[in-house]
């Protein structure tokens, strides 16, 4: 005859498997729902890094015109926020990740502060899945021109300070921002994309 200790082994030797699947598929859900959530906040901050470039374009236009200082400090404020995503992106890349440096660079970048944790994560462990690898390539993508953006408007600011002044290069200057603008490939849509990928399903295939 079973005891009913010996019953009661059996049974959570029956039970058992199943209690781990349910945990299981518990963490994978919670998982998922924590990816989801910062796939969206990166869909955010794409959204605020498109309008920081093209306030950018826009206020540096305005100032190589009219030389209005308050024109370049706009152009300064707006850049910085596409520069400080940057920043992030090469805290998050270096051998050993400067997760101060990340959280400072996605902060300046108008990123909500409850979601940047995620946004870290997602970079740090799922940089690699095929949709998120191939948004960060088109991220870096983006970097030569912030970079000629950004020493044009030095450029500019640099001329009207000096003694010649900007006078008869308005339209050289004009154009050079054009050039960029048009040779700039948009960031816009890429996250949502994402997004929309990482809903259905094998997400992480």
């Amino acid at each position: 005859m079973m005891t009913p200790t010996c019953g009661k082994h059996r049974l959570l030797r029956l039970v058992s498997p199943f209690v781990a699947v349910v945990l299981f598929q518990a963490f994978l859900a919670g998982l998922s729902l924590e990816t989801l959530s910062s796939v969206r906040a990166y869909v955010g901050g794409e959204g605020l890094w498109s309008k920081g470039q093209k306030d950018a374009i826009h206020f540096i236009s305005l100032y190589s015109q009219t030389g209005e200082e308050h024109f370049f400090d706009r152009f300064k404020a707006a850049i910085a926020i596409p520069l400080s995503d940057r920043n992030a992106r090469y805290a998050l890349e270096q051998r050993t990740p400067d997760l101060n440096a990340a959280r400072d660079g996605f902060t300046g970048g108008g990123n909500h502060p409850d979601d940047i944790p995620g946004m870290i994560r997602l970079f740090r462990y799922f940089q690699d899945v095929p949709y998120i690898a191939a948004a960060i390539r088109h991220w870096k993508e983006t970097d030569p021109f912030l970079d000629r953006l950004a020493s044009l408007g030095d450029a500019i600011q640099q001329e009207f300070s000096s003694a010649a002044g900007i006078a008869g290069r308005a339209e050289v200057r004009k154009e050079q921002i054009d050039r960029i603008d048009r040779q700039s490939p948009p960031l816009q849509g890429l996250s949502r994309r994402a997004w929309e990928k990482a809903r259905g399903p094998s997400s992480f295939c």
